[in-house]
């Protein structure tokens, strides 16, 4: 017993000092404006942070709270984010993917013009009223990730306009490799036909009903990939050129694998996926 609690007491200090040590400016000022009691200010300070200021800043809050399981969670999630690779979307001809930015507040239509994603459209959002990316059931965050509508939905209560697409939330990734739960993370419109609250909703992206219509029009039932994140990132050619030649050197890396694999029974091919992989059948 007296071990597990030196343990914790090791693990608490040694998560607040690698937060702590690396602490920005931008989580300064949110903690300062907590201290001098202006929760308003702390909650846009919050929203405006990156998106590792705001996992540093979530370890933080699960340590006030004694949750240090959840803590530790996240440490690892920080310590392990690999600064090299970025989403990378590939879309066929006529296909649209929706990206979702939660510090812009905006939903973008995307589309691939001569080789380049390019936005087709954008309209503002909102999402859930807590900062950060989606742990826990009820936490009424908006999670961070790519997934796909399930079906449409109608028939429901008029504060979710003409409908909604339920999402695929969690993802495998989500269960298997980070744990989340909770559900019922959704597309859906409003009864608000000009302006919206932003940061107002339980997780969900909500638009309001005229822009919903224009919406729906670019949405495939499980064939659109909604990419929700912290924060758009806008790159130059080059460098997008860079990372899509990265990624199909990995699927052209895998396809061989592949062969050689049905061809020989070679172990190369399990090489190429993560220890913590899962597939879903279904």
């Amino acid at each position: 017993m007296m071990k597990k609690i030196i343990s914790l007491i090791l693990l608490i200090i040694f998560v607040i000092g690698y937060v702590k040590n690396s602490y920005g400016a931008g989580i300064r000022s949110v903690l300062n404006t907590l201290e001098k009691g202006d929760i308003d200010l702390a909650k846009r300070l919050a929203r405006e942070l990156t998106s590792d200021e705001r996992l540093k800043l979530e370890i933080i809050l699960y340590l006030m709270e004694n949750r240090n399981k959840k803590a530790k969670q996240l440490l690892r999630r920080l310590k392990g984010k690999r600064r090299n690779l970025f989403n990378v979307l590939y879309l066929e001809k006529n296909r649209y993917a929706v990206a979702v930015s939660k510090s812009r507040q905006k939903l973008y239509i995307v589309e691939f013009f001569r080789g380049y994603p390019i936005i087709k459209k954008k309209f503002s959002i909102t999402t859930g009223e807590k900062p950060g990316d989606k742990w826990e059931l009820g936490d009424k965050k908006t999670p961070n990730g790519v997934y796909f509508p399930l079906y449409f939905k109608t028939g429901l209560p008029k504060v979710y306009g003409s409908g909604a697409f339920p999402l695929n939330y969690p993802n495998a990734l989500d269960k298997y490799f980070f744990g989340k739960t909770g559900g019922g993370i959704w597309i859906h419109s409003s009864d608000r036909k000009v302006y919206i609250s932003k940061y107002s909703s339980k997780g969900c992206v909500i638009s309001t009903e005229p822009d919903f219509q224009r919406i729906k029009k670019f949405i495939n039932i499980k064939n659109t990939p909604v990419v929700i994140t912290e924060d758009t990132e806008f790159i130059d050619d080059g460098l997008f050129k860079k990372y899509q030649s990265e990624l199909l050197n990995f699927y052209k890396n895998w396809i061989y694998s592949l062969k050689e694999f049905l061809r020989t029974d070679s172990l190369r091919f399990y090489f190429l996926y993560s220890p913590k992989f899962v597939f879903e059948f279904g």
